[in-house]
């Protein structure tokens, strides 16, 4: 462990010493795949290197480099499930699937149950409130 922390290099970079099957004191990535592409990316350009001994330096496999992720950004939706649950405080995950799925949103039922558990439970304690203080529900 040096001054700056268990997991940082003394140098401020994105790497840290672990103790590895290989042996002791091998470099291992600390940083998301994301931040490793940058890295990687980076020293490309900067250094004329190529991608095969960039990664070979920061230790990135080379198929997670070249394997990006295909996930879509899912704020939209979270943000749709927000409005249902704050206009329709008493619909469980189901109905707001069905909703969801008649808009076109086409997302799994699991997922939308993730999203609600984050997202309705402050609207439902809004409505628990309300209701608390003699007020009628919504």
């Amino acid at each position: 462990m040096n001054a700056t922390g268990p997991r940082e290099h003394a140098n401020g970079s994105d790497l840290a010493k672990a103790r590895s099957p290989v042996g002791l004191n091998q470099w291992r990535p600390v940083a998301h795949p994301g931040r490793m592409r940058e890295l990687v990316r980076g020293m490309c350009s900067d250094w004329a290197v190529s991608i095969r001994q960039a990664c070979g330096a920061i230790g990135l496999d080379r198929p997670t480099f070249h394997n990006q992720s295909r996930r879509t950004d899912q704020a939209a939706v979270a943000k749709r499930i927000r409005e249902i649950c704050e206009r329709r405080v008493r619909y469980g995950y189901r109905r707001v699937h069905v909703l969801l799925d008649r808009e076109g949103w086409g997302i799994n039922l699991k997922k939308s149950l993730s999203y609600l558990q984050g997202v309705g439970d402050a609207a439902q304690a809004q409505d628990t409130e309300a209701v608390g203080k003699g007020q009628a529900a919504r």
